[in-house]
């Protein structure tokens, strides 16, 4: 590995180290201490309690899709040989992309319609709200692997940190 594919690949994980504590930041936050909150919502409070956090986090995020999805494809094809952190790679990225596609066809319709002002009574907001919290949880445990791995993948990199040294 040369000295520019191991910056290269530094800089790829830190991304990943980044999106993945980010993205474990904000499913601890929803899991644990907004989730009471969601599931207790009224009608009025839809349109700003869940609905703002919600589309801003959902735009950031798909900012950040491309640059989250090449960080950890670039420590698979310029990183180390190790089997065991080409498997951390690996696992970041699977991780990474069911995130992508859980939120893109689980999340993503509930969020459309929570947000679009289609619920119309108490109990459709309960039902999609549970809803919603329950499919939030493969989410929060594909975060935490997506974390695990991206730190794995960061702290075992040893080719990269002996060219770096």
């Amino acid at each position: 590995m040369s000295q520019v594919q191991a910056w290269v690949v530094l800089v790829a994980a830190l991304v990943s180290v980044f999106g993945a504590s980010l993205y474990l930041g904000m499913m601890l936050v929803l899991q644990f201490f907004l989730r009471p909150v969601f599931l207790g919502l009224r009608l009025d409070e839809l349109s700003t309690v869940f609905a703002v956090p919600i589309v801003k986090a959902t735009k950031f995020f798909v900012l950040m899709f491309f640059p989250l999805l090449v960080a950890p494809a670039l420590q698979l094809w310029l990183g180390a040989a190790d089997v065991h952190t080409n498997v951390l790679a690996w696992g970041t990225l699977i991780a990474y992309l069911f995130l992508a596609v859980w939120f893109s066809f689980a999340m993503r319709p509930v969020n459309q319609q929570l947000v679009s002002g289609d619920v119309r009574d108490r109990q459709q907001l309960h039902q999609m709200m549970s809803r919603w919290v329950t499919r939030n949880w493969a989410r929060f445990f594909a975060s935490l692997v997506y974390w695990m791995a991206s730190v794995g993948y960061l702290v075992s990199a040893n080719d990269m940190w002996k060219v770096l040294s």
